[in-house]
């Protein structure tokens, strides 16, 4: 299994997708989590120039997981 994303704007675009939603669901230190989701928010509207829609989650969920690869 390779931990390099294929260079496609589908794969790219996947990724960044996954990433934004980890770092949203992740009950991370305060402030932490928001940079994470802010600078992967700035490359997919750098790349895509559009922003991953905010989606209603419960707070507090336990970030029990790392990031996706």
């Amino acid at each position: 299994m390779s931990d390099t994303v294929p260079f496609t704007e589908e794969a790219i675009k996947e990724y960044l997708d996954k990433v934004i939603t980890h770092w949203r669901m992740c009950d991370a230190p305060p402030g932490m989590a928001s940079h994470y989701v802010d600078a992967f928010q700035s490359v997919r509207m750098s790349l895509f120039g559009e922003l991953l829609p905010q989606e209603e989650r419960t707070p507090g969920e336990p970030c029990d997981q790392e990031a996706p690869a």
